[in-house]
């Protein structure tokens, strides 16, 4: 398995803050477990390359860090669907952060990435999964053209009424976990701690699913005073520094099941006036098509950050997003066990900019030390649970 690529996409990129050269380039980029690798080498330039079948193809048989000229010319031959790209000659390696995935605009012909693969569970994890949600937080960030980077993050919290679901059925194998065997209160008194914690790991924005009442009323108690929590759904509030963005809170629109929703907050950088709308959603199973239709909608002049958990793979969801400038950034680690007791990438991010705008850079990470402090007792243990999850598969 240390030789499957887990994230995989075209990534394309012109004079953007992160990079001190100027020539565009495309290159295909992943992480398996960690370990970044790039198809597209310093060495080629001018190459013909696809994004699509023959890349991933690629990366599948040859498990490589880069794949010589040579090669690349020979499998161009093979896809009359191939585009030229231009490779920077000086740079052999891509910025990363932690686990992370990189991705500016979309090449419409060419999907830009691959979903994270289904992997099921052998056996259930009980007692070995130290961790209160059966979700696991991811973060990123969001490069502006004029300020600092937005940092956020996106955590379904696991809300108490769901708790039946894992403990009578035990379809997850999470039953004898710290899921089931804390209290309603330790629990939700130790996911507040790490919500405090991403704040002071240098969060300006957090994206909560399943936010039970009593779960926000504790966070609300212990933000630090320049943050604020969005009114609105309690399942799916944004928390964000009201220091730096001023914040619209636009109407929830629920699924047909009215537990899960689409909530809107359009944010605005005091000093430069730059705008994002977050998007935070839980979607129901199925209806990714209801969430590309609000995504349409109401799509406008800014750009759009998508997080969530999605209840899908990023495939879908993207294909439902319809026509519009698109890159999925999610991590390259999975984040939820489903009740198939499958390992998959629900909680994903997304970024949509709006026909002739120009795009935004956007980066998403699974890294512990990213999403906490590096060191801190929450980044080890989302550490060895994410070690858990390798071991297991």
């Amino acid at each position: 398995m240390e030789n499957m690529p887990f994230f995989s996409r075209l990534v394309t990129t012109s004079s953007n803050p992160l990079h001190s050269f100027g020539e565009s380039f495309f290159q295909i980029e992943g992480t398996r477990w960690g370990k970044t690798f790039t198809v597209g080498d310093a060495n080629v330039t001018q190459s013909r390359l696809n994004a699509g079948a023959v890349g991933r193809n690629v990366l599948r048989i040859l498990g490589t860090i880069t794949v010589i000229p040579a090669l690349v010319a020979l499998f161009s031959k093979l896809d009359h669907r191939s585009r030229y790209v231009t490779v920077n000659p000086e740079t052999r390696e891509s910025q990363k952060i932690g686990d992370v995935a990189r991705s500016v605009g979309v090449l419409p012909e060419s999907p830009p990435y691959e979903p994270l693969p289904v992997r099921k569970m052998p056996t259930a994890l009980g007692n070995n999964y130290r961790w209160p949600s059966d979700h696991l937080p991811i973060s990123g960030q969001v490069v502006f053209e004029h300020s600092s980077p937005l940092k956020f993050a996106s955590y379904n919290v696991l809300k108490q009424d769901a708790m039946g679901y894992i403990t009578n059925k035990n379809d997850q194998g999470l039953k004898g976990s710290d899921v089931t065997t804390l209290s309603q209160k330790e629990r939700e008194e130790r996911i507040c701690s790490q919500i405090v914690e991403m704040i002071n790991a240098g969060h300006d924005a957090i994206a909560l699913q399943e936010c039970s009442p009593s779960l926000l009323a504790l966070i609300k108690k212990n933000l630090p005073k320049e943050f604020q929590i969005t009114p609105g759904s309690g399942e799916g509030p944004c928390i964000y520094n009201a220091k730096r963005f001023k914040v619209d809170v636009k109407p929830a629109t629920p699924y047909t099941n009215k537990n899960k929703y689409v909530n809107t907050f359009e944010f605005e950088d005091r000093k430069t006036g730059e705008k994002i709308s977050l998007v935070n959603t839980h979607v129901e199973k199925g209806q990714a098509n209801l969430l590309g239709d609000h995504i349409r909608k109401n799509l406008k002049d800014a750009p759009m950050l998508l997080l969530g958990d999605m209840n899908d793979t990023s495939d879908v969801i993207a294909n439902n997003l319809g026509a519009c400038d698109h890159s999925c950034v999610s991590g390259a680690m999975p984040t939820h066990i489903n009740t198939r007791k499958e390992l998959v990438g629900y909680d994903q991010v997304h970024l949509i900019t709006p026909k002739g705008k120009k795009p935004l850079e956007a980066q998403a990470t699974t890294s512990p030390d990213v999403i906490f402090k590096p060191g801190s007792r929450f980044a080890k243990a989302l550490h060895d649970v994410q070690n858990v999850l390798r071991t297991h598969v």
